[in-house]
């Protein structure tokens, strides 16, 4: 279940790339999809995925659409060299977390 853990190290691979913020965003987006629904079977058998944490997710999708919209319009208007420092410094601060 530590695969998200996994996020920094690909955001430094992409931004050492030099991929286009769409590029990263929507890259990094299709992966964690997949890799979370890979993993869902596996919630659903430890307890982790519920009823009650379903009926929580439903209640909250309101507050996903807006910031699906809200993420992407922001994404179309920060430059490459704003975001590539944003996500530089928040991958640092993941990478100290990850490590406590």
């Amino acid at each position: 279940m530590i695969a998200n853990a996994a996020g920094p190290v690909m955001t430094l691979y992409f931004v050492a790339s030099r991929l286009p913020v769409q590029a990263i965003l929507g890259t990094a987006a299709w992966f964690f999809l997949i890799v979370n629904t890979i993993k869902l079977p596996f919630s659903v058998g430890l307890g982790l995925v519920t009823s009650e944490s379903l009926l929580l997710d439903l209640i909250l999708v309101p507050s996903l659409v807006l910031g699906a919209f809200g993420g992407r319009m922001a994404a179309g208007r920060i430059s490459q060299a704003w975001f590539e420092r944003v996500v530089l410094l928040l991958t640092f601060a993941s990478g100290i977390y990850l490590l406590r």
